[in-house]
């Protein structure tokens, strides 16, 4: 009767993780699906976005162009312009003085051109927080590496992670602002841990909660996002809040994005560092 008893627990453990290991792999796909399928994901080769960032009593215009592995990010702050990329080698910066355009037009506080229309999925800044203190600079990693800016981006930090063979195990289900997510640790290949937040029901990334250290130190980065829009098949989040907890303090930023354009002709000397 024990043996029995053994081999149908045993039979029920199996099953159990067998269970377990379709649901993330489902789960997995129907957020590809959702974000706009692999074939539309496929065909992006290079983006152009624009929007407001949003930190303390600083408001920032930007720019971020992408092409295969290169791109140039410009970031506008009363009058002053930064310029930084990627030429397909090495990372580069640069800094220029520079008056914003009199000619554009204004944005709202939601981030979009006054002539513009209004958002789509999750419109209204679900999840906007108030800003908190903190000098860490944008586009640095702990230790000064510099990188692309992980918030302008038209693929879903999710489905990176599922084409990067991450592990993920089904937290069970959460809340978010009213919504019901799937909560879902993923560990990469240097046992980095990320909690991904997944709608149960249209399957779009919610909330994503990436933990690191610097000098043993824990960083704690939650990132929500909303407003989810379809640009030229694929959905993209127009309002993203990004609050980072580190030694150095809280930090906190908004970023509204006000437009998105897909697979423009873009130069490669875009991506050279500026001679001046």
């Amino acid at each position: 009767m024990r043996r029995i008893y053994l081999c149908v627990s045993i039979i029920i453990g199996v099953g159990v993780f067998s269970l377990h290991a379709q649901s993330i792999d489902e789960l997995s796909q129907k957020h590809i699906a959702a974000i706009g399928g692999q074939e539309n994901i496929n065909f992006v080769e290079s983006f152009l976005i624009q929007g407001v960032q949003y930190q303390d009593d600083d408001i920032s215009q930007f720019k971020f162009y992408r092409k295969g592995t290169k791109f140039r990010s410009e970031i506008t702050t009363k009058g002053h312009t930064r310029i930084s990329g990627h030429d397909g080698k090495k990372f580069w910066n640069n800094r220029e003085m520079q008056q914003n355009d009199p000619e554009a037009g204004q944005m709202n506080r939601d981030g979009r051109d006054r002539r513009s229309g209004t958002g789509g999925r999750g419109s209204g800044m679900r999840g906007m927080r108030g800003r908190d203190g903190g000098n860490t600079r944008p586009g640095v990693r702990p230790g000064g590496q510099r990188r692309q800016p992980d918030l302008a981006n038209v693929r879903s930090p999710f489905y990176n992670a599922i084409q990067e063979e991450h592990k993920f195990k089904i937290k069970g289900k959460i809340y978010i602002d009213a919504i019901e997510t799937y909560r879902i640790e993923g560990k990469d290949k240097n046992k980095n841990l990320t909690y991904y937040y997944i709608d149960t029901q249209d399957h779009l990334l919610v909330k994503m909660v990436r933990i690191t250290k610097m000098r043993d130190r824990k960083i704690n980065i939650e990132t929500l996002y909303s407003d989810y829009l379809d640009v030229d098949g694929i959905m993209v989040p127009h309002a993203i809040n990004k609050r980072i907890e580190s030694p150095m303090g809280i930090r906190v930023l908004d970023t509204v994005i006000a437009t998105v354009e897909i697979n423009l002709e873009l130069d490669d000397k875009l991506f050279n560092k500026p001679l001046n």
